[in-house]
């Protein structure tokens, strides 16, 4: 996978630069345009290969997030609204698989814990790519973002 973009980091949009990835490089400037205002709650595909889920959650306490993974699709998540914290660890360090992969869903979650965690806020985005578990929704209150799912 080619992205020369800090992985699993909080990133400005606004200061972003070009990515080499060309699909990652077209999301960007699509949240750069702020072309998520424009979509209804629930999921829309964007461009071939890609969707986003436009949605509100109730943030939890670390001790109820679990890790999750992805197959298929990196993640892209950038915050609209609030501020969010994720739990990150390698999937390759992942031990205790809490419900095996759902194909249909493309998620496998784990019971491992975790020590890393990435706070974002408004106008910031996380790139998550497959061989990275992240344990999201973590904080107190809410937080309205743009998951954006990217087959790369």
């Amino acid at each position: 996978m080619n992205i020369d973009i800090p992985i699993a980091k909080p990133i400005d949009v606004s200061e972003c630069a070009v990515s080499a990835n060309k699909k990652l490089n077209a999301v960007i400037n699509w949240l750069k345009e702020k072309e998520y205002e424009n979509l209804a709650p629930g999921k829309t595909e964007i461009m071939p290969d890609t969707f986003a889920i436009l949605g509100e959650s109730k943030l939890r306490e670390k001790s109820d997030a679990k890790l999750e993974s992805h197959k298929v699709y990196t993640d892209l998540q950038y915050i609209i609204d609030g501020e969010e914290s994720f739990g990150i660890k390698p999937v390759s360090q992942c031990e205790n698989i809490l419900k095996h992969y759902d194909a249909e869903r493309d998620i496998c979650f784990y019971s491992d814990e975790f020590e890393n965690i990435q706070t974002l806020r408004a106008g910031q985005f996380i790139i998550l790519p497959p061989d990275c578990a992240h344990a999201p929704l973590i904080g107190l209150g809410s937080v309205k973002k743009c998951i954006v799912k990217i087959r790369l």
